[in-house]
């Protein structure tokens, strides 16, 4: 009997570690070089996003070079769901579900809105990650 009910704990601790592995989480981590921000937001943000997609080297990570005056230079984007980095011919980029590739120097239009820093307080991020003061999620990318 103290064998199932240890067995019964242990897979109620097993269902609770395999629930918060991270893998539902709002903003997650994807790539490794270049390294990019995705989110699981359903919501869409309207607010008008312009910029050119910038790699930065030394931390590893796409940017957005704004074009709108924001007050900073540079961007970070969190990307919408399943969207993953590449590297193709020495070029860094997205590859964004139902719209398809961006590369670096591309001009990226979206829509989307800014959130705080502490909202990523629970990523594991690089240093140097967050070295722009705005960052914007991206709900729909225009062109």
């Amino acid at each position: 009997m103290r064998v199932i009910a240890s067995l019964g704990v242990i897979s109620i601790y097993l269902i609770f570690l395999v629930s918060c592995n991270g893998k539902d989480a709002t903003y997650q981590i994807a790539g490794k070089d270049p390294i990019i921000l995705v989110h699981q937001l359903e919501g869409a943000m309207e607010a008008h996003v312009e910029g050119e997609l910038f790699y930065d080297s030394e931390s590893k990570t796409l940017l957005l070079k704004n074009s709108v005056e924001t007050g900073s230079e540079y961007s970070t984007p969190i990307w919408p769901k399943g969207t993953k980095p590449f590297v193709e011919n020495g070029q860094h980029g997205v590859e964004i579900p139902d719209y398809g590739k961006i590369v670096e120097g591309e001009l990226v239009l979206a829509s989307g809105g800014g959130i705080e820093k502490a909202e990523l307080s629970e990523l594991d991020l690089p240093k140097n990650y967050l070295e722009s003061d705005d960052i914007l999620v991206i709900s729909k990318i225009i062109k």
